[in-house]
């Protein structure tokens, strides 16, 4: 017997086409560029506008491993865009569904994240955009931290500072201070595990009990306390042994109780409370002047963003402009043949990613989006009734495995890798060897932790599927990623039941249909399902 399923598509859902509303920079324009590991900036700013903004975005990521006494590992790709005037950011806001005055964006692609503000200096930027450029920060921080520790993080180094031959972290939110002045905090218990529907955690108003109780309460742990800080591995470790939240707090903090009163007390000497931190304890390596931009590779990097960050389709005009301006740019190639795919101009989108890897082209990421588009495809033929040819499996895989050859450590070719298992009938194992691999290297990507569920359920493995939706996919709050990866919990009761079947046993096989029916959230799956029960009645 064999079960077709909900499979998460790698690429952005195909989205609905505007008028090209974004104008080619400048001739004159002067773009400069500053690359730290994986954090990438363009800027149209005054040098010294860049040089400052890169120090604070590369300081944030060595004071969060600081502060906190855990690894940081280098896991997507940031890239961060200044632009001088707020004229220049208005249409790739607009491109995003960004309000009007924003001071900027930040959007997470499954490519990396993508930052876009308009300053004239560095202390224009708003705090909203290290709140989330900080966010790209924590998701390299080991395991899956659980909401209330990832907001607070958040929020405490959304004030994060960098003067002279220091660091500041943990200046007051303005925003939480007055929400929290004169109200009670209620009990951390449900903060840290509250009862369901006590609390909107996806209600992102400024204020709030959730994010300031959440601010708060790491603010406590991680600058109130030496004694405190070493806890939190202690109770990040229990969690990932799957001991309940109340069982990893109270073991590695005490009880609900008493952390709550001494939060209330520390309360009120927050104010005094953040922490100056020498460059030298942190080990700075130094930050390198801006160069200058080309103006293809400009064309390019601002053709990626809208391409794989935003709504609109202005990234075309940009990309195009970019290979007439050099016709070997394979990463352009790249990005507007996933434009192309994602608007079903297949053909030429074949052809530019042919291209690209004839020519030969050492970026990983080249052949990642070349294989994901392969991906997007198989999906489209499964959900359309048809079978994915072996050959075709093959071709795709090829290209993760020479991504990987070029960056061992590239998550996302991990993550292709073990997708391509998804549409096969071979043995998940190294299917599942690669997906695990891609979640140790970036713990955050919930839809490499969906195609993982499927495959434990497909090897019958549904108790280490269940968890894993348990401790990532369900703290994610996306319910329609939810609805998917419990969808692909059903594979192990669809497979347990042909088995049943397979073996005269109907009632047994039924026992598991049943149930399955009632939660299956797409009417396909619903149909299979149908199909074994009336097989079962005979």
């Amino acid at each position: 017997m064999r079960a077709s399923f909900a499979i998460v598509a790698f690429l952005l859902l195909a989205m609905p086409a505007f008028p090209a509303a974004i104008p080619l920079p400048s001739n004159d324009a002067r773009w400069t560029t500053i690359t730290i590991g994986d954090l990438t900036i363009y800027s149209d700013a005054r040098d010294s506008t860049t040089r400052e903004l890169a120090e604070r975005m590369h300081r944030m990521r060595e004071t969060i491993a600081h502060v906190t006494g855990l690894p940081l590992r280098v896991t997507l790709p940031t890239r961060v865009f200044i632009f001088r005037s707020d004229a220049e950011l208005a249409p790739y806001r607009t491109a995003a569904g960004q309000a009007r005055g924003a001071d900027g964006l930040f959007i997470a692609a499954p490519l990396g994240n993508y930052v876009a503000v308009s300053t004239k200096s560095a202390s224009d930027v708003d705090r909203i955009v290290y709140h989330e450029l900080a966010h790209s920060i924590i998701r390299g921080l080991g395991g899956n931290l659980p909401p209330w520790l990832v907001e607070g993080l958040a929020e405490l180094f959304s004030t994060f500072n960098v003067s002279r031959d220091v660091v500041i972290v943990g200046l007051p939110v303005i925003n939480h201070t007055q929400w929290l002045n004169g109200r009670s905090l209620v009990n951390v218990r449900e903060i840290v595990d509250p009862p369901p529907g006590s609390i909107d955690f996806n209600d992102e108003k400024p204020g709030g009990i959730f994010y300031g109780e959440s601010w708060a309460l790491t603010h406590f742990l991680l600058l109130g306390d030496s004694d405190r800080r070493p806890q939190l591995a202690e109770y990040l470790s229990l969690l990932a042994a799957q001991k309940s939240p109340e069982d990893a707090f109270t073991k590695a903090f005490g009880t609900y109780d008493a952390v709550t009163t001494e939060l209330r007390q520390y309360m009120s000497t927050m104010r005094r409370q953040s922490r100056r931190i020498a460059l030298s304890d942190l080990h700075a390596s130094p930050i390198p002047e801006p160069a200058p931009l080309a103006r293809d590779e400009l064309l390019f990097a601002l053709g990626d963003f809208l391409t794989n960050g935003t709504r609109d389709d202005g990234a075309e005009e940009l990309l195009r402009e970019a290979l007439r301006l050099n016709p070997s740019h394979t990463g352009a190639m790249a990005s507007l043949g996933t434009l192309l795919e994602r608007t079903d101009r297949r053909a030429e989108a074949a052809a530019l990613f042919g291209k690209a890897v004839k020519l030969g082209s050492h970026d990983a990421r080249v052949h990642v989006l070349y294989g994901e588009s392969l991906l997007a495809r198989f999906g489209a033929t499964q959900r359309g009734g048809g079978d994915v040819r072996a050959h075709e499996v093959d071709q795709a895989r090829a290209l993760f495995d020479v991504a990987l050859k070029l960056d061992e450590n590239n998550p996302l070719a991990w993550a292709g890798r073990g997708a391509t298992y998804l549409f096969t009938r071979e043995d998940a194992q190294p299917g599942i060897d690669a997906l695990e691999k891609s979640l140790a290297l970036a713990p955050g990507q919930i839809d490499v932790a969906t195609n993982l569920v499927f495959l434990y359920a497909r090897a019958r493995r549904r108790n280490e599927a269940q968890r894993l939706i348990e401790r990532v996919v369900e703290p994610a709050g996306d319910p329609s990623m939810l609805a998917v990866a419990r969808d692909n919990l059903l594979a192990a009761d669809i497979l347990d039941a042909g088995d049943l079947l397979n073996a005269s046993k109907n009632e047994e096989a039924l026992k598991l249909l049943r149930p399955a029916m009632k939660v299956a959230s797409t009417e396909r799956l619903r149909k299979q399902i149908s199909r074994m029960i009336d097989r079962a009645l005979r």
